[in-house]
């Protein structure tokens, strides 16, 4: 194991060390020295020892952003593997969270949905996809990144990889109910019940017990 050196109070171009986060372990067991860095624009990221040490990383990414007035400058990001599919997902996750002037924001950071830190770098992103279930050659639909908790930040603890239709089933307004001894949501009733979802949605809306409105 090589000598520990303390990166507290260094600065690398933009970049201020603040002091020494959670190590992140590889796939191999072998731990990465992690270092919460204060950038000169203000924010605030996790940057691996490494990549501090050798000046890989001079920056929170502001660098690349000379202006993020506008989705046309977030969009127009360049970064090593910016062509795939990873990229514009872990894009995207950032605008919703951080961009006003995303259409969906207000369903992400207008909540107070934030992204971890540990994720302003893609390449950090990159590791923990490829090692939690993300698949480049997955059909259009099949590989999704969700947040487990749908009130919860998009951190490595509350997301995974999985299908549209299981992360459908995982939206805030879902309408869960219990019926002998079962819960799921009304969309997984209607499949199992041969019922159309809105002629149960009516019923219910109406005041049908779940019991009337699921036999009738």
């Amino acid at each position: 194991m090589g000598q520990f050196i303390d990166l507290t109070g260094q600065k690398v171009g933009k970049l201020t060390v603040i002091r020494r986060v959670e190590d992140h372990v590889q796939k191999s067991g072998a731990p990465k020295a992690m270092w919460l860095c204060r950038c000169e624009c203000g924010n605030e990221c996790i940057v691996y020892g490494q990549a501090l040490r050798a000046g890989k990383k001079q920056d929170c990414g502001c660098g690349s952003f000379e202006k993020r007035s506008t989705l046309s400058k977030l969009q127009a990001t360049t970064h090593d593997g910016s062509k795939t599919r990873l990229y514009r997902i872990w894009r995207n996750m950032r605008e919703r969270c951080s961009c006003e002037y995303s259409k969906i924001y207000k369903h992400y950071g207008g909540r107070g949905i934030k992204v971890d830190p540990v994720w302003n770098d893609f390449a950090v992103f990159r590791e923990w996809a490829f090692s939690h279930g993300y698949d480049p050659e997955a059909q259009r639909g099949e590989c999704t990144l969700d947040r487990i908790d749908v009130n919860g930040n998009y951190e490595p603890n509350n997301c995974r990889f999985v299908s549209m239709a299981v992360q459908s089933r995982n939206k805030r307004n879902n309408w869960m109910i219990e019926y002998h001894g079962k819960t799921q949501c009304l969309s997984d009733w209607a499949r199992e019940l041969g019922i159309r979802r809105l002629t149960l949605r009516d019923r219910l809306v109406r005041g049908w017990s779940v019991e009337k409105a699921f036999t009738a």
